[in-house]
């Protein structure tokens, strides 16, 4: 979509530099990706490539299960499939391929309830703590949260979980508002779309991939950014708006005093 919106820009070093700021981010963590890799490969000995449960199967998971943290969430069925197939690579691919056919399929001729895709929406991006209070096991005994204990209670916990919720709504709100003004904007600068399309696509991605708080938190610390710039374009087009009535009143008020005095 970017390239797209890039070749029909009509200022060639603005787009150049919109393409290269787009760009270096992936080359940024394809660079970290690769490293990682060898230095996991010069730790263990082993090679992450070789003998690995293979991406589709985590996609195959967040189609199909319904595990208790919520529509498409980690239920290890993606291990199962791996061990089913013989712990090989390229049979558990096919398997989770042909698996997420058949799902996809069975969403398209109602067999499975496109619900399934809204209640996963709504785990993943209307949870204030991101999978923070599930990710793990933790233990709420005083002995072990310590100060934290008053905070760990189902009153305070619910309230804080509401004013939370208040203001992630807030957020997707005022970037929502961004969105709207640069898309009003006749000429708007490619770079000023870039934060939309990475939110648009780590959205769609969820979508498929296993269900979990913490892999939607990128994407949405970009919303902050897109918020703070509406919320600060609202609040001068309100003090623009206020100051144009506190003349117009001004004016309106002089004239009635002229007309007055003409009258008189």
């Amino acid at each position: 979509v970017f390239a797209i919106l890039s070749l029909l820009n009509k200022d060639k070093k603005a787009t150049v530099t919109a393409i290269i700021g787009a760009i270096l981010p992936f080359l940024l963590a394809g660079g970290i990706r690769v490293v990682a890799g060898e230095v996991f490969y010069l730790k263990t000995g082993l090679s992450p490539k070789e003998d690995s449960l293979p991406a589709s199967t985590w996609v195959r998971m967040g189609l199909t299960s319904n595990a208790f943290l919520g529509p498409g969430g980690y239920d290890a069925s993606n291990v199962e499939l791996f061990q089913d197939n013989g712990s090989d690579t390229e049979k558990t691919d096919a398997a989770a391929r042909k698996e997420i056919h058949r799902a996809l399929e069975d969403y398209r001729n109602g067999s499975r309830p496109m619900t399934f895709f809204w209640k996963k929406t709504e785990t993943q991006w209307l949870d204030p703590w991101f999978g923070g209070l599930t990710m793990n096991v933790y233990s709420l005994e005083p002995a072990k949260v310590g100060l934290f204990t008053p905070f760990f209670t189902p009153q305070t916990l619910g309230r804080v979980q509401r004013c939370l919720l208040v203001l992630m709504n807030v957020c997707y709100c005022m970037a929502s508002l961004y969105l709207i003004l640069q898309i009003r904007n006749k000429k708007p600068r490619l770079e000023t779309l870039l934060l939309p399309l990475y939110f648009v696509g780590g959205f769609v991605f969820q979508l498929f991939w296993e269900t979990k708080g913490r892999y939607c938190f990128p994407y949405y610390v970009c919303l902050l950014i897109l918020a703070g710039i509406a919320t600060a374009s609202l609040g001068q087009f309100l003090v623009r708006r206020y100051e144009a009535m506190r003349d117009r009143k001004k004016l309106e008020e002089r004239a009635s005093a002229q007309l007055s005095k003409k009258t008189k």
